[in-house]
């Protein structure tokens, strides 16, 4: 899992690269249920190498870019598909929903890729 820690590293992995599938988990060392995210985080990352994109901020580290996004709740999750942002999910989450995510943009960044004859 890649470890932000500028505003310019998150524009561009995140909105110019535009991956179809990404993820940003919000977390501070405070805070336990942050500690309890991360490792389900990795774990995804790990299985999700090479198809999709999946980072962490430090928000006591990067106060601008938490604030920038309104982030209110930790751990919080921030979901992009091809550039946009396109969900916000406030607390602790089961890897299943994160999954479940990853793939539908997975799969619809596959469809939209040219065939060859």
């Amino acid at each position: 899992m890649l470890v932000l820690t500028s505003e310019e590293q998150f524009q561009r992995i995140f909105i110019d690269e535009k991956p179809s599938a990404a993820a940003i988990v919000f977390l501070a060392e405070w805070c336990a249920p942050s500690r309890r995210q991360k490792p389900v985080m990795e774990a995804i990352a790990d299985e999700y190498a090479g198809r999709a994109v999946l980072a962490s901020i430090d928000v006591d580290a990067l106060e601008s870019l938490a604030d920038r996004l309104e982030i209110r709740t930790l751990p919080c999750l921030v979901l992009f598909a091809n550039g946009e942002q396109v969900e916000m999910l406030a607390g602790y989450q089961q890897d299943g929903y994160i999954r479940d995510f990853l793939d539908a943009m997975i799969a619809a960044g596959e469809a939209q890729k040219p065939q060859l004859p």
